[in-house]
């Protein structure tokens, strides 16, 4: 879970996070002193300014939300302007400095926004994008290749193809290349051809295209 994705969350569902009504105003505006994360319209029309923090609220958050209260009273004289802070974990000295500022300080921890996730049905793109994909067991066939003692095969062609001996009869056309592979090949190899076992020590391979 990233700190954009719990903006993403907020932004969309206020309502579950804050118990409130509100209604998106503005998202990140370009300032000279940053950009505040979410900016809401209570239901009296006031302007709520929401800073948010992934982890445990850091020292610099109180003074940069307090630019962003000068920021918007400039641009909104004759607004009401209120402040929020949002952080998975409040330590009790900084809940303090933020009611010297007045600034409302909400803690939300990760269960919560867990919880709504599951609720609404959310998917948290930054872990999904991590997830390693299924195997297809073939992970485990450069390692034996190298272990096992290869064996030579040779290649038959797709179609089978025949050519006449001097004797009247026909053989089988072969590739002028060999292949080496391990005396045994896990199943998921079968995703590039089709192996079969030939008369004699070594293997044939049929590949099917």
């Amino acid at each position: 879970m990233t700190e954009r994705e719990m903006e993403d969350l907020v932004w969309e569902h206020p309502e579950k996070f804050l118990n409130e009504p509100l209604t998106q105003f503005q998202r990140q505006p370009a300032s000279s002193v940053g950009r505040a994360d979410l900016i809401f319209l209570d239901r009296i029309g006031r302007v709520l300014v929401i800073e948010l923090k992934r982890g445990v609220l850091e020292r610099g958050a109180v003074p940069q939300i307090v630019d962003y209260f000068g920021m918007l009273k400039s641009r909104f004289p004759d607004k009401s302007v209120e402040l929020m802070i949002i952080a998975n974990s409040i330590p009790p000295e900084r809940r303090v400095s933020c009611e010297q500022f007045h600034i409302e300080a909400v803690e939300i921890t990760h269960k919560k926004f867990r919880d709504v996730v599951e609720e609404i049905g959310y998917v948290f793109r930054s872990e999904t994008a991590n997830a390693t994909p299924p195997s297809l067991g073939l992970d485990r066939l450069e390692p034996e290749l190298s272990a096992t003692r290869a064996r030579p095969i040779e290649m038959i062609s797709p179609t089978h193809l025949r050519r006449p001996r001097k004797d009247g009869t026909t053989g089988r056309a072969k590739t002028a290349a060999a292949i080496f592979l391990p005396s045994s090949m896990p199943k998921e190899a079968a995703a590039f051809g089709v192996l079969r076992q030939t008369a004699g020590p070594s293997w044939g391979a049929s590949i099917s295209r």
